[in-house]
């Protein structure tokens, strides 16, 4: 006896079972009518279906396929539809006995007898397809629709298979000949395939599937829903075959099954919890996170369990991203907004819409005396960093670039791209070596406040995270720069952040990466706003430029860490992204407004220490 469960404890299982694998096996698909697709059998069979349904009469002493007996054309034949393709396949080594097609027969005429008869002569033709050269045969027929009597089974061909019922009763030797189980759905649900089943319906179904299975034989349903849920939802399930009328489209769905798939191993533990009171803000510390917009905020925290340092903020709003020149920004335009308060061209760096050269959050800052630093998992001339201190028209003017950095107001620099330097100029680092900066390559060690000595760490591509290095480097590079910058000042200090590759998981379409980066992004958040917590004057506001990929969150599992994402895009999007803001003056920062409004509000609360020229 098949005992019934719970809606949820079931998903759990499912995606323990199912997803929890390292190697995603997909279901395989059933072409649904597909004599009335544009080309029969052959789309089909290009989008992976191994199963394909062909309703057929016989009439005249020939096999002819349509749907209804009026709807008979006499070039569709059934040899000429689905039997010639086959011969061309074979000829051109494609097909392979390893895995055989499956022809769903539906009989549609009254004389069964006489229509099997029909398929054998016409099957006896060609013996390197139907057995007899190539055994076991290339197509099995499963007949459906109008089928003979259960005893007659053991009369045809081996190739010949019959579909069953599982309500119907069959003996040791008809169940030999049972090569499917099919139903029709609408017996068991009403569902649509949007949202999710009821739980007397699921358990209906998880009943008559075990049922089935066994008898160690496959299921399929009929009149079933056809869209993404429902496909998910019939192979979690366990159902064999996943009915369609759209195999491009499910086979599209699950060859990305797997990639889109996370599954956090461990996460992170989250052990803060927002207690104490805040004077005048004296620090700002603005991180941003490269392309994250609510789809790739809530990847993280599902993929946590629930839970991450960004969820503790109090204090949220969301930030519209667009640019002057278009609908959507990128990171040149992106970062020129927050750091300067104007809205700019894309690929425009540290310039307003004119051309004209801005004074950024660094500039402004610094000429009041405080303090000011840049992070970033990104390298010097990238586009977010370059924007606090850059005056550029294109964002690859990496030469002009590391000249405005040179002539910069930046305090501290920390970043990735040792070698995008070294690629730029023939004497590599030593280009940075004037106005007081001095390079250190590879160490945080023992970076103290030096008179006249501005630090310039930069970490290869190899160790910054995102690159297959330490998923603590982020972290790392915030609380570095932070002890550096607040050490003996009492002047404050202004300090960007940025995580930039959470935008590269977006660009490459990979869950997996959004979310280990966004995970790594987190915990030098908690760093951060546990500094905040303890000093009293620091205002902090996570945030990013842009959203990348127009992600979504079809599936996922809270308990297990498992989150399914899927992307509209492989480029930025116009959705609004979230700002999430800590500390003194977080409050400033709820409600929905322009990119922009981050530089004013930041100003607005350093009003005693900056104004805005």
């Amino acid at each position: 006896m098949f005992n019934k469960i719970s809606l949820s404890t079931l998903f759990i299982l499912c995606f323990f079972t199912v997803f929890g694998q390292e190697t995603f096996k997909k279901p395989q698909i059933h072409s649904h009518n597909d004599y009335l697709k544009y080309v029969p059998f052959y789309e089909a069979y290009i989008n992976g279906a191994s199963s394909i349904e062909i309703d057929v009469f016989i009439h005249k002493d020939e096999l002819y396929v349509a749907h209804d007996f009026d709807k008979i054309k006499k070039v569709n034949t059934f040899e000429e539809l689905y039997v010639k393709p086959l011969v061309s396949l074979l000829g051109r080594g494609e097909l392979s006995n390893e895995n055989p097609l499956q022809y769903l027969f539906d009989i549609k005429s009254d004389d069964s007898i006489g229509c099997l008869k029909k398929l054998e002569e016409v099957c006896a033709k060609y013996p390197q397809i139907f057995g007899g050269v190539i055994k076991p045969s290339l197509v099995n027929f499963i007949i459906t629709g109008n089928r003979p009597e259960p005893k007659a089974y053991k009369n045809y061909s081996k190739f010949i298979l019959f579909d069953g019922r599982p309500y119907e009763v069959y003996t040791e030797k008809e169940l030999e000949k049972i090569g499917l189980i099919s139903d029709n759905f609408r017996k068991y649900s009403r569902w649509n395939g949007k949202g999710r089943l009821i739980d007397k319906d699921m358990d209906t179904l998880i009943h008559v599937i075990s049922k089935v299975h066994t008898l160690k034989k496959p299921i399929r349903f009929w009149a079933t829903p056809d869209s993404k849920s429902s496909w998910e939802v019939f192979h979690q399930l366990g159902v064999d075959f996943v009915n369609t009328d759209n195999t491009k489209a499910v086979s599209a769905y699950f060859e990305n099954a797997q990639t889109s798939r996370y599954f956090s191993p461990n996460g992170h533990t989250v052990d803060f919890s927002e207690n104490a009171t805040f004077g005048k803000v004296k620090n700002v510390i603005l991180m941003i996170g490269d392309g994250m917009g609510l789809a790739q905020l809530s990847a993280g925290l599902l993929a946590n369990k629930g839970e991450l340092y960004m969820s503790k903020f109090s204090n949220y709003g969301f930030s519209m991203t667009q640019a002057a020149d278009d609908f959507t920004t990128d990171s040149a335009a992106g970062g020129t907004a927050m750091a300067t308060g104007s809205i700019t061209k894309n690929r425009y760096i540290g310039l307003d819409a004119s051309g004209n050269p801005l004074k950024s959050l660094v500039d402004l800052s610094s000429e009041k005396g405080m303090k000011a630093g840049i992070v970033t998992t990104d390298n010097l001339v990238g586009a977010t960093p370059s924007a606090f201190y850059g005056h550029q028209a294109d964002r690859d003017m990496s030469e002009g670039i590391v000249n405005d950095f040179i002539h910069s107001n930046v305090d501290l620099f920390i970043g990735n791209g040792k070698e995008k330097l070294e690629a730029l100029f023939d004497n590599g680092i030593q280009a940075i070596r004037k106005n007081g900066y001095s390079p250190v390559i590879d160490s945080f060690e023992n970076l103290r406040p030096q008179e006249g000595v501005k630090p310039v760490v930069l970490v290869s591509n190899t160790d910054a995270n995102g690159e297959g290095g330490n998923p603590l480097m982020m972290k790392k590079m915030a609380t570095t720069a932070i002890k550096y910058l607040n050490q003996n000042n009492d002047n404050g200090f202004f300090l960007m952040v940025e995580s930039a590759k959470i935008d590269s998981g977006g660009h490459n379409n990979s869950t997996e990466q959004v979310i280990e980066e966004l995970l790594a992004f987190d915990k030098a958040v908690g760093e951060v706003i546990k500094f905040a917590e303890k000093e009293g004057h620091t205002l902090v506001i996570v945030t990013a430029d842009h959203e990348t990929g127009g992600m979504s969150l079809p599936q996922g599992n809270k308990i297990n860490g498992m989150v399914q994402g899927m992307f509209h895009s492989h480029d930025h999007t116009g959705i609004a992204v979230p700002v999430m803001a800590y500390g003194a003056g977080a409050n400033e920062f709820s409600g929905i407004y322009q990119n922009i409004e981050i530089f004013n509000k930041i100003l607005s609360l350093l009003n005693s220490k900056i104004e805005k020229e």
